[in-house]
This record gives C-alpha cells, sequence and structure tokens, in this order.
C-alpha cells in the first residue's frame, strides 16, 4: 500500500471513527500505540464517531451503539519485526467481519465516554507478535488476529486490510448483538457510507474475503455490481472460536481462500495447487 493510502486509512480509523489523542495522526502507528501500552482517547467524552446518534438513526429506545472498533493493515501485524517483504504480494486484499466482539477487557472506561472505543489496536490485542507461529498453530488456537496474521506470513500477502462492516457493536437492551440484521437498517447504511465505503474507495480491494454468511450476504447485496461473487468476493467460514475448534476447519478455511486467491488472480493455478500439496488440503 501507498504512503498516501495508509495516511488516509489513518485519519479514517484514528480520527473519524476513534478520537486518539495525537497531534499528528497522519503517522500515528503501531509503535506509537505500543509506546503507550493502548490507544489514549481524547477526553471529549464522546471517543469516537456518534453520526449515528446524531442524524437519529438509532430508532429504538431499547437500542444503542456501544463497542468501537477500527481497521488494520498488514503493516500494523508486522510492525517493528524486521520483516523483508520483498517477493510478497502487494496485491489490495480485504478481510471483512461483521461487527466488534463484547471483551470488555479492550475498550474504553464507560464512565468516560459514551461509547466504549476499542483501546488496544483492534484485530492486533496484547503487543503480541504472532509471525514467528505456524499457521497450523494459528487456527488451533483460535485467536482472530493470529490466524490472519499466519495467513499474510504464509501466502506471502503484504497488503491486506482487516475490518468490520459496521464498526460499532449493538446492544439491545442490557444484550450484546453481533447479528448486523439487528441493527436498524440506517445505521448500517450510515456507517457504510461514512466508512466501508470510504475503505473499499482507499484499498481498491482485488479480492474480498467475507468471514461468514451473513458478512457475505450484506457485502454482495450493497457491493455486489462492483465486487461480483465468486470473481472478487468471496465466502469464507467464520472464525469464531466455536467453529475453528471443530475438526475440518482449517482446511474449509484454507480451501475457501486459496480457490478465491486463484480466482482473483493474486496466485497462479499453478501456485494454488502447489498450496494444496503442501497443506495436505487434497
Amino acid at each position: 500500500m501507498n504512503q498516501d493510502s495508509l495516511v488516509r486509512l489513518r485519519k479514517l480509523n484514528f480520527d473519524e471513527l476513534i478520537h486518539i489523542d495525537t497531534d499528528d495522526v497522519a503517522n500515528y502507528t503501531y509503535e506509537t500505540y505500543a509506546s503507550n501500552q493502548e490507544h489514549k482517547i481524547k477526553a471529549d467524552g464522546i471517543g469516537g464517531c456518534n453520526k449515528c446518534e446524531t442524524s437519529n438513526c438509532v430508532t429504538s429506545q431499547s437500542h444503542s451503539l456501544r463497542f468501537m472498533s477500527h481497521g488494520a493493515h498488514t503493516i500494523d501485524y508486522f510492525s517493528g519485526s524486521q520483516t523483508d517483504f520483498t517477493g510478497w504480494s502487494d496485491a489490495p486484499i480485504l478481510f471483512i467481519l461483521e461487527s466488534p466482539g463484547s471483551d470488555g477487557k479492550i475498550y474504553a472506561d464507560a464512565n468516560k465516554f459514551s461509547k466504549m472505543p476499542t483501546k488496544q489496536w483492534y484485530w492486533v490485542h496484547d503487543n503480541k507478535r504472532f509471525i514467528d507461529v505456524s499457521l497450523e498453530m494459528n487456527t488451533k488456537r483460535k485467536k482472530y488476529g493470529e490466524f490472519f496474521v499466519s495467513i499474510m506470513n504464509h501466502f506471502k500477502l503484504s497488503n491486506v486490510y482487516v475490518t468490520n462492516l459496521v464498526k460499532c457493536g449493538l446492544a439491545v437492551g442490557k444484550k450484546n448483538e453481533y447479528n448486523i440484521y439487528k441493527y436498524d437498517e440506517s445505521v448500517v447504511a450510515n456507517c457504510f457510507k461514512e466508512y466501508l465505503d470510504k475503505e473499499l474507495e482507499i484499498i481498491k480491494p482485488q479480492a474480498v474475503f467475507a468471514f461468514g454468511g451473513r458478512v457475505y450476504n450484506a457485502f454482495r447485496n450493497k457491493y455486489g455490481k462492483d465486487y461480483p461473487a465468486d470473481e472478487k468476493l468471496f465466502c469464507m467460514p467464520h472464525p469464531s472460536p466455536r467453529f475453528m475448534s471443530q475438526v475440518g476447519y482449517r482446511k474449509q478455511a484454507l480451501t475457501h481462500l486459496l480457490i478465491g486467491l486463484s480466482k482473483s488472480e493474486i496466485i497462479t493455478d499453478v501456485e494454488k495447487e502447489n498450496h494444496f500439496r503442501l497443506l495436505n488440503l487434497q
């Protein structure tokens, strides 16, 4: 990814979406975050985007938008690792999931903000480095970040961006909801307009891998004209811990991934067959 595109993503994620307390958001990096041990959120009482609330997109009194995520790029995972990306594919790829999880440990104090922005670098939690862990181990350990970075590392993909369809988690009463179809349609439409549309315009992905059937269907319904199914848009099995622990998840996920990389011409058919053989997927 060129520097201009990376700067645009930084501003989108850490100025418009989550309000990071920095004088130089264009150069806000994982190293800056790690030196602080967490995101420093502006003391504005909000914490991040409230465009849905101010535009009255949330129509039900029992519904509220709470947890806030942001996107992450290959560069964020490998930051500080001295990785040499020579020979890696620079094809732009989007990994997209549904909505933020509700692990309270990674979010800012609800008493300080009207929302709860993540205080950890989303998708790359706990300042951990995953690149020395094998692909096999990463599918077994049932961690999203480890799974994604193992794919980047194993298949030498230097330009992957990971994000959610909707950036804020939904609470219905006291219950957290993750299903995009539980959100008000106006919230989803507004979040797409304010963030996902812009992410797609910046990244211009050659392939989109949607994790889970709901994500795949929602993305296809909105963006299918520009990202045709089985040409640029591919459905991946959801990497939740309960699914990752099932026998056959690794084979299913990597098979779908390799087929998508091949159909989108990121790898050749010969490379695909070699990976199938080396990973014992046949």
